[in-house]
Parts: structure tokens; sequence; C-alpha cells
């Protein structure tokens, strides 16, 4: 996985429990790749760039799809509070 900026909530350090909990909107994609993950037990300590070495996928590819549920979802979502028309920011 890439070193850039990260562009969404969703980051490869984020343990893949705290992803399914803060956006459940996500559940659909580890669905769609097939992924057990909302149902192991490794989902409290692994985190979504474990996940994606450990089963040989594409953690670029895997992480764009986490964030587009979630854009699609609350387009605002990744960017709050800091961002946005009530932001006091």
């Amino acid at each position: 996985m890439g070193h850039g900026t990260p562009s969404g909530p969703v980051t490869p350090a984020m343990l893949i429990q705290d992803v399914l909990l803060a956006y459940p909107e996500t559940l659909a994609v580890f669905r769609a790749w097939r992924l057990p993950c909302p149902r192991c037990l490794a989902s409290g300590y692994e985190t979504v760039g474990q996940l994606a070495v450990t089963i040989g996928i594409d953690g670029e590819v895997f992480l764009a799809d986490l964030n587009r549920a979630i854009e699609a979802a609350s387009p605002d979502a990744w960017r709050w509070p800091h961002a946005g028309p009530t932001s006091p920011n």
C-alpha cells in the first residue's frame, strides 16, 4: 500500500473492527470482496493493511472501495468536523 495522503477516512493502519463500527456502510464492501471480516476474530487486532497483505488482495483498490462506500453514504463523513457549513473551524 502506498504512503500518500489518504483519500478518505479509512487508512491502512485502521483496525478492521473500527472501520466496520465507525462506517457500517463498508460491510457491503467486505461482502463484495468475499471477506469474512465481520465474523472474524482477527478483526479486533488486524488492520486493513495487514488484511490486504495476509490474503493477497490489492490493498490500494480495497481501500479505495471502502472509502468510496463511505463517500457515497455521506459525502462529508471523512472531513467532519473540520469542514462544511456547520464547522466552527
